[in-house]
């Protein structure tokens, strides 16, 4: 089986990594895997050195047509059988160098922004060219299924997995760096400042959390410097406590030396920051915004809140801030929960699953 991957690898190595290592597990079985994307060095090294060839090629704009010819061009010669396309551009363009060829069309999906009446969406997954939707979590794989008019079934689930041993080697943060005590409980949230990340909300619980702990909040993100934000965090009983550190490479320390983890969205396709938090043992309060619900066992590995509910959101916080024990059992059940339930082993089968599936 030859599968040409089409991609852009300009995130972090850590962003990509379920896909990254989902192709080379289809690599390590019979597949032929080529990839053909430009990105950091850290993520095409690591494709060579697993045995991927690495063709550093990307669209220029929208619809390059000379990417097309030459994307078609190694399809046809080359006979590949499938080619999975993933984000933007890419999508676009690989779509319209299938037309035309035989090779089986797999696009990966995962939020809920597909609708049936934007007229865009037909230019990528609503496309009829596309033979194969991979959805990665039920909460998708639903709303997807709504936007397809016909043939519904092009959209399966394949959950995007993980390998909990990914992050082992990684130092906690010293939060005392920034001035927070050594004995202090630490709630972190990770997200951008946008309306669908509803970091608001997080500010807002704090008003919601008894006065005199001793907790500090810490926010990793971009576009916190906005005026309502400014004003959540004056009009906070925990002003002082409350630390904005915008935008970081350094995410995964900053979880790993917290105690508690903190997602307060309005939808959520899954959550990588939330699943990142169970794999390293942190128990997490979430609300109830969609595919982030499929992460963990509510109650156990964590509580599940109401939606714009900063009430509710904090009262979770403070079970867990007054309970060192709970805090550890709840995070050692997010941890056995996403290893027994998301192994990257299992998105690499399932994903050749679906691969001959379609060719039959």
């Amino acid at each position: 089986m030859k599968i040409l991957v089409l991609s852009s690898y300009n995130h972090s190595f850590n962003n990509r990594l379920p896909e990254i290592e989902t192709f080379v597990g289809l690599q390590k079985q019979d597949a032929e895997v080529t990839v053909m994307a430009k990105g950091i060095s850290e993520s095409l090294d690591y494709y060579r050195k697993n045995g991927i060839e690495v063709i550093e090629d990307s669209p220029r704009k929208k619809i390059d047509s000379e990417y097309i010819s030459r994307v078609k061009e190694k399809i046809v010669n080359e006979n590949y059988d499938i080619l999975h396309l993933l984000y933007g551009n890419t999508l676009r363009n690989g779509i319209l160098a299938a037309f035309g060829t035989k090779v089986k069309v797999v696009a990966y999906f995962g939020s809920t922004s597909l609708h049936w009446h934007d007229i865009t969406a037909y230019a990528k997954f609503l496309n009829p060219r596309v033979d194969k939707i991979l959805c990665n979590s039920k909460h998708v794989t639903a709303h997807v299924k709504k936007q397809l008019l016909f043939n519904k079934e092009k959209a399966t689930l394949v959950y995007k997995c993980f390998d909990t041993g990914w992050y082992k080697e990684y130092d906690p943060f010293n939060f005392e760096q920034i001035g927070i005590p050594k004995d202090s409980v630490i709630v972190t949230s990770v997200a951008r400042n946008t309306k669908v990340k509803g970091v608001k909300y997080f500010l807002e619980s704090t008003y919601h959390i008894p006065p005199g702990k001793n907790v500090h909040f810490v926010h990793v993100g971009k576009y916190m410097d906005k005026p309502n934000i400014k004003k959540l965090i004056e009009n906070s009983p925990y002003r002082d406590n409350i630390h904005i550190l915008g935008y970081r490479t350094d995410a995964i320390e900053l979880i790993k030396g917290s105690d508690i983890y903190v997602q307060t969205s309005l939808d959520e396709g899954l959550g990588r920051a939330i699943s990142e938090a169970c794999m390293l043992k942190k128990p997490v309060v979430m609300t109830d915004a969609g595919g982030c619900t499929e992460l963990i066992e509510a109650n156990k590995g964590g509580f599940i809140s109401e939606l714009k509910k900063p009430k509710s959101i904090g009262e979770n916080i403070t079970k867990l801030i007054d309970d060192k024990d709970l805090r550890e059992t709840m995070g050692a059940s997010a941890y056995s929960y996403i290893h027994d339930n998301f192994n990257i082993n299992t998105a690499v089968q399932n994903t050749y699953t679906e691969y001959r599936k379609l060719l039959g």
